[in-house]
């Protein structure tokens, strides 16, 4: 994928872009030819909506058309002008710049003069179209407006005779001098009842809180001056708390039965009795100031009452006499503000006929482009390797997928359902007889480690019971049956237990001569086929390996290791072996 990047940078024809930037008021042309004729200014909120508007318009045939005549002044391009529409729509872009007033003009071509002419044609095509708008609106608003003037002044003039006319006939001046007499009166009842009310409200609350008042040293303190006789009730309980605090302190000498405690406590009662009289009397002033306050404040509002209902009937008297009026009144202000509406039209219409009110200009012209915008050689070269990367997981998914051979003893677990009792290193002996007995020679002591290992495995309580008696086998000649068999039965008797090696390969036999065994009476093929259980005991021969007792085998023509194996004999041959050996 690399290599094909590359050959498309070389061959890729190479674009250029060119862009121009135009700025877009969004004051609108404020001149319309509509029957409403009314100054439109900027709204900002819709400033979005303008520019889009304006988007679409720039897109449109009849700025291709502008675009297109622009290009022929300022190039000699050989393409027909239908050619040229197609190339414009195919490769301009119009992009509003967020949050700005601007919009870019960008066009692409191999040729990046061509390129560069082409933005400013564009740009110069907007600039012209606006302008070009603005001025027919102002043209078709004039003589509009010039009908619209005449008969706003008539309406005017009409207006201006029935409002004289209406004030003529209807006095509403000393009606509202009336008026404006009940009101101030009002207020001044309102004033004063507004300060009884808080008055009566301060004494409401004073006579509250001389009601609530209880004399105890706990809250004696000071008092508000409002409170009628507030300084001799203060000082009634200062004298209080002054005497019971010389009470407690002869308390603390005497009992309570003692004559100068009785006199503390005879003199705490009078000022007690002295104090509530000082209260009471408070009191009572108290409520006589609440009940003049409440008699003034009822008076007051009497008053109020009936200037109220003077002052409703002057205001309805005025209202319906103004009802007219202000119908009137209303009717020559439409008047007057449309007549001088259209006089202020009519002169912004003969200035923004004659004037370039366009709202595009040109900020920043387009340039010569020095780089090629297409093909992007990083962007090629790391889509090219992206792709390549893809491309390789993919196919080494599918390889993993059709793969048919073992590659981990996990996915053998994973698809035999079984679990991997130990892991045995391979190797790849000059004598593969070595390697079938590296447990006795130490030939490869990593090899006789890992045996060992899974006799430890096969020794575990977990499978002590079913590991007396262990097949070794396979599914093919030549996997390494009789090299893990012989490795265990070596590892097993290194361990101290009396182990028995069996060459059940009735076909292949060959532990006889990895152990030098002699040649045997009576082999254990013809044993099995006699069936006698007595011959089982002269099979066996010891090896060098302390422990370690091997049973061979012998091959003849008319043998038939089926039915051998599946003979009565082999179940009466393992349990003697069961019993002989550990």
């Amino acid at each position: 994928m690399v290599a094909a990047s590359v050959f498309y940078l070389i061959v890729a024809t190479r674009v250029y872009e060119a862009e121009s930037m135009i700025e877009m008021s969004i004051i609108r042309p404020r001149i319309v030819g509509r029957a409403s004729a009314v100054i439109e200014e900027a709204d900002l909120s819709q400033s979005e909506e303008v520019f889009n508007t304006r988007l679409e318009k720039f897109r449109g045939p009849t700025m291709l058309d502008m675009t297109v005549a622009r290009i022929r002044m300022a190039t000699d391009s050989p393409l027909s002008d239908n050619k040229l529409r197609k190339l414009l729509k195919a490769n301009v872009a119009l992009k509003l710049i967020r949050r700005s007033r601007l919009m870019k003009i960008s066009f692409r071509h191999p040729d990046r003069e061509f390129a560069m002419k082409t933005a400013n044609a564009y740009a110069e095509a907007a600039e012209a179209l606006t302008a070009q708008e603005n001025k027919t609106s102002s043209d078709n608003a004039v003589a509009w407006l010039h009908a619209q003037a005449i008969q706003q002044q008539a309406a005017l003039e009409a207006a201006d005779q029935a409002l004289l006319d209406f004030s003529k006939a209807n006095k509403i001046d000393a009606l509202v001098r009336d008026r404006d007499r009940a009101e101030a009166s009002l207020k001044g009842f309102n004033e004063v009842l507004t300060k009884i009310e808080s008055e009566e409200f301060l004494a409401r609350d004073m006579f509250n809180a001389l009601v609530k008042l209880e004399v105890s040293p706990k809250k004696a303190g000071h008092l508000p001056v409002s409170i009628p006789r507030a300084a001799e009730i203060q000082t009634m309980l200062e004298q209080w708390v002054q005497a019971t605090s010389l009470r407690d302190a002869l308390l603390t000498k005497y009992t309570a039965k003692h004559p100068e405690v009785k006199a503390q406590e005879k003199t705490i009662q009078d000022i007690w009795d002295t104090a509530k009289a000082a209260i009471e009397r408070a009191t009572s002033t108290a409520e006589a100031n609440l009940a003049l306050l409440r008699q003034q404040a009822e008076s007051h509002r009497e008053q109020i009452g009936k200037q109220g209902e003077l002052l409703s009937d002057l205001e309805q008297q005025i209202a319906e006499r103004t009802t007219r009026r202000t119908s009137l009144v209303r009717a020559h202000e439409a008047a007057d503000i449309s007549y001088k509406s259209i006089l202020n039209r009519i002169e912004e219409a003969r200035l923004s006929a004659d004037e370039n009110t366009a709202a595009i200009k040109i900020v920043e012209p387009a340039r010569l482009p020095e780089k090629p915008v297409k093909p992007r050689p990083v962007r090629v070269v790391l889509i090219g390797v992206i792709l390549g990367l893809c491309g390789g997981f993919v196919l080494a998914f599918i390889t993993d997928a059709l793969e048919d051979y073992v590659t981990d003893y996990r996915e053998l677990e994973r698809e035999l359902g079984v679990k991997t009792l130990g892991m045995i290193p391979s190797r790849e002996p000059q004598d593969g007889d070595d390697l079938a007995i590296a447990g006795m020679t130490d030939k490869y002591p990593d090899l006789s480690e890992s045996f060992a290992g899974l006799r430890g495995v096969l020794d575990s309580p977990q499978f002590r019971d079913v590991t007396r008696s262990v097949l070794v086998t396979s599914t093919a000649p030549g996997e390494g049956k009789t090299t893990i068999a012989c490795n265990l039965a070596l590892a097993w008797a290194r361990s101290g237990k009396r182990t028995l090696l069996v060459d059940f390969d009735l076909r292949r036999p060959r532990v006889a001569g990895l152990f030098n065994a002699p040649a045997p009476g009576m082999s254990l093929a013809r044993a099995l086929q006699s069936g006698d259980a007595v011959a089982f005991g002269d099979l066996a021969y010891k090896t060098s390996c302390e422990g370690l007792d091997v049973i061979s085998t012998s091959v003849w023509e008319d043998m038939h290791p089926a039915d051998l194996v599946g003979g009565r004999a082999v179940p009466e041959f393992m349990r003697w072996a069961e019993q002989e050996y550990d």
